[in-house]
């Protein structure tokens, strides 16, 4: 029996619920292969390719907390061979995609052009023009964060 403590039976559970995962998702590739169904067929191969990536993720995970004294033979019958392959030397990232470097742009100029609104309207008239320097200062304040997060998840 695997020892069900903390960290390590987590990762093992998750790792066979991938696997299940995997498996359902190969099976609906070749479903929609054989059907002719292209483009759902397409879909099914980019959601194998996605959970094969986080396959390697969380064998990376069972391999980080297993107990050195644990014996091979106390492992869950269903990972023993796939936690026999060596793991890959490194994870394969996540790309990102064209339609998020466009709205990823999109942010990083709206929230350049309100900084440059508030820093030309300051310039232009002072500060004492308030209520049109608010409007801008907010629209600023509030996508220079969404700019960040989206530009910098490449």
């Amino acid at each position: 029996m695997p020892p069900r403590t903390g960290r390590f039976f987590h990762a093992q559970f998750q790792l066979l619920l991938t696997l299940n995962m995997l498996d359902q998702a190969q099976t609906r590739l070749m479903d929609e292969s054989s059907a002719g169904h292209r483009f759902r067929a397409w879909r099914a191969r980019r959601r194998v390719i996605d959970l094969r990536k986080a396959v390697d993720r969380q064998r990376f995970d069972v391999a980080q907390w297993r107990p050195s004294s644990l014996k091979e033979e106390e492992l869950l019958a269903r990972l023993r061979p796939l936690l026999a392959v060596p793991l890959p030397t490194t994870l394969s990232r996540r790309r990102s995609t064209i339609s998020q470097h466009v709205v990823a742009w999109v942010a990083i100029v709206a929230a350049a052009s309100a900084w440059g609104l508030v820093i030309g309207g300051v310039a232009a008239q002072g500060i004492t023009n308030r209520p049109s320097l608010i409007v801008t200062e907010l629209l600023a304040i509030m996508l220079s964060p969404v700019a960040i997060a989206l530009a910098g998840r490449r």
